[in-house]
């Protein structure tokens, strides 16, 4: 009797050290998946908001999840799950790119023009605006 309550004891001691240890082994696992996610999510949020500082704490912290993810073996669903968020992370990595590009041409579109069209005039063989400018006062 009392064998058997020691032999129940061990096996139960065992599966819980063997739960332990593979609970161990998934936590940081998940736990970088957690952090990509964490960065997707504030990114997908402010993306708009980031100033320069905001971007370099992005570049730090991505790489410091890459770095993390790399260390693990995934399954075939974590990988297709990792590899969205990477792509979703890189969507807004472009689009705000795309629209700080917008707000410089915007802002500075009159003086983009300008040297557009003097461009164009010297091309054409117009005369240049010092020319114009003197047959003016004239």
């Amino acid at each position: 009797m009392e064998l058997k309550k020691l032999i129940k004891g061990l096996n139960a001691l065992c599966i819980t050290f063997v739960l332990c240890l593979v609970c161990a082994c998934v936590a940081p696992k998940q736990r970088a998946i957690n952090q990509l996610q964490a960065i997707h999510d504030d990114l997908e949020v402010n993306y708009t908001n980031y100033n320069v500082e905001k971007w370099k704490q992005f570049a730090r912290d991505y790489r410091e999840a890459d770095s993390l993810i790399a260390l693990y073996e995934y399954t075939p669903e974590e990988k297709e799950y990792i590899g969205t968020l990477r792509g979703e992370i890189s969507g807004y990595i472009v689009k705000a790119a795309g629209q700080t590009v917008m707000n410089a041409i915007v802002g500075e579109g009159r003086e983009i023009m300008g040297i557009l069209n003097g461009m164009i005039d010297v091309l054409k063989g117009k005369e240049g605006i010092k020319n114009t400018q003197e047959q003016n006062e004239n």
